[in-house]
Protein backbone atom coordinates (compact mmCIF):
# COMPACT_ATOMS: atom_id res chain seq x y z
CA UNK A 1 0.00 0.00 0.00
CA UNK A 2 1.13 3.55 -0.59
CA UNK A 3 0.13 6.83 0.99
CA UNK A 4 1.41 9.72 3.05
CA UNK A 5 1.34 7.81 6.34
CA UNK A 6 3.62 10.19 8.25
CA UNK A 7 1.91 13.25 6.72
CA UNK A 8 5.11 14.88 5.47
CA UNK A 9 3.78 15.44 1.95
CA UNK A 10 5.75 12.49 0.49
CA UNK A 11 4.42 9.09 -0.55
CA UNK A 12 5.38 6.23 1.79
CA UNK A 13 5.16 2.47 1.15
CA UNK A 14 3.87 -0.26 3.47
CA UNK A 15 4.65 -3.89 2.61
CA UNK A 16 2.79 -6.60 4.48
CA UNK A 17 3.64 -10.28 4.15
CA UNK A 18 4.70 -13.36 6.04
CA UNK A 19 8.11 -14.31 7.42
CA UNK A 20 9.80 -17.71 7.17
CA UNK A 21 7.62 -18.96 10.08
CA UNK A 22 4.37 -17.84 8.39
CA UNK A 23 4.00 -15.02 10.92
CA UNK A 24 2.54 -11.74 9.60
CA UNK A 25 5.09 -8.98 9.16
CA UNK A 26 4.91 -5.36 8.02
CA UNK A 27 7.64 -3.04 6.75
CA UNK A 28 7.13 0.71 6.38
CA UNK A 29 9.37 2.70 4.03
CA UNK A 30 9.22 6.42 4.65
CA UNK A 31 10.14 8.51 1.64
CA UNK A 32 13.31 10.56 2.04
CA UNK A 33 14.73 13.41 0.00
CA UNK A 34 16.86 11.42 -2.42
CA UNK A 35 17.20 12.84 -5.90
CA UNK A 36 16.33 9.62 -7.72
CA UNK A 37 15.41 6.06 -6.99
CA UNK A 38 16.88 2.93 -8.41
CA UNK A 39 17.90 3.00 -12.02
CA UNK A 40 21.08 5.08 -11.89
CA UNK A 41 22.94 2.80 -9.49
CA UNK A 42 21.03 -0.38 -10.23
CA UNK A 43 22.37 -0.44 -13.80
CA UNK A 44 25.96 -0.79 -12.57
CA UNK A 45 25.47 -3.02 -9.52
CA UNK A 46 25.14 -6.81 -9.54
CA UNK A 47 24.24 -8.93 -6.52
CA UNK A 48 24.94 -12.65 -6.70
CA UNK A 49 24.31 -15.47 -6.09
CA UNK A 50 20.65 -14.89 -5.36
CA UNK A 51 19.38 -17.05 -3.86
CA UNK A 52 22.52 -17.74 -1.83
CA UNK A 53 22.97 -21.33 -0.69
CA UNK A 54 26.06 -20.64 1.47
CA UNK A 55 24.99 -17.27 2.93
CA UNK A 56 27.70 -15.42 0.98
CA UNK A 57 26.72 -12.70 -1.47
CA UNK A 58 28.84 -10.58 -3.75
CA UNK A 59 27.95 -6.98 -4.50
CA UNK A 60 29.67 -6.05 -7.74
CA UNK A 61 30.13 -2.27 -7.72
CA UNK A 62 31.20 -1.66 -11.33
CA UNK A 63 31.55 2.13 -10.95
CA UNK A 64 33.50 1.92 -7.66
CA UNK A 65 31.24 4.55 -6.09
CA UNK A 66 30.67 4.86 -2.36
CA UNK A 67 27.58 2.83 -1.42
CA UNK A 68 25.92 2.46 1.95
CA UNK A 69 24.79 -1.18 2.15
CA UNK A 70 22.04 -2.04 4.62
CA UNK A 71 20.33 -5.40 4.96
CA UNK A 72 16.94 -5.68 6.66
CA UNK A 73 15.01 -8.71 7.85
CA UNK A 74 11.48 -9.11 6.54
CA UNK A 75 10.37 -7.74 9.93
CA UNK A 76 12.18 -4.48 9.19
CA UNK A 77 15.15 -4.96 11.55
CA UNK A 78 18.52 -3.81 10.26
CA UNK A 79 20.79 -6.87 10.44
CA UNK A 80 23.85 -5.65 8.51
CA UNK A 81 25.41 -2.34 7.52
CA UNK A 82 28.62 -1.38 5.75
CA UNK A 83 30.00 1.09 3.22
CA UNK A 84 31.64 -0.23 0.06
CA UNK A 85 33.60 1.50 -2.69
CA UNK A 86 34.35 -1.53 -4.84
CA UNK A 87 33.15 -5.09 -5.37
CA UNK A 88 32.77 -6.86 -2.03
CA UNK A 89 31.89 -10.35 -0.85
CA UNK A 90 29.68 -10.29 2.24
CA UNK A 91 29.43 -13.20 4.70
CA UNK A 92 25.92 -13.48 6.15
CA UNK A 93 26.33 -16.83 7.93
CA UNK A 94 25.02 -15.37 11.21
CA UNK A 95 21.61 -14.78 9.61
CA UNK A 96 18.76 -17.27 9.44
CA UNK A 97 17.52 -18.64 6.15
CA UNK A 98 14.87 -16.42 4.62
CA UNK A 99 14.12 -13.30 2.61
CA UNK A 100 16.00 -10.07 3.28
CA UNK A 101 15.93 -6.60 1.76
CA UNK A 102 19.24 -5.14 0.59
CA UNK A 103 19.19 -1.34 0.47
CA UNK A 104 21.93 0.40 -1.53
CA UNK A 105 22.30 4.16 -1.18
CA UNK A 106 24.72 6.43 -3.03
CA UNK A 107 25.08 10.19 -2.69
CA UNK A 108 22.15 10.80 -5.04
CA UNK A 109 20.13 7.60 -5.43
CA UNK A 110 18.78 4.53 -3.64
CA UNK A 111 17.55 1.09 -4.61
CA UNK A 112 16.29 -1.94 -2.71
CA UNK A 113 16.69 -5.56 -3.81
CA UNK A 114 15.33 -8.79 -2.36
CA UNK A 115 18.00 -11.31 -1.29
CA UNK A 116 17.19 -14.92 -0.39
CA UNK A 117 19.40 -16.95 1.96
CA UNK A 118 18.89 -20.73 1.89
Amino acid sequence: ATGDFDQDGKTDIIITGFDENDQPSTIVYRNTSLLSLGNSILNNIEIYPNPSLDKQITIENKDNISLDVEIYSIKGNKVYNTIITKTKEINLNTLSNGVYLLKLTSSNSMTTKKVILK
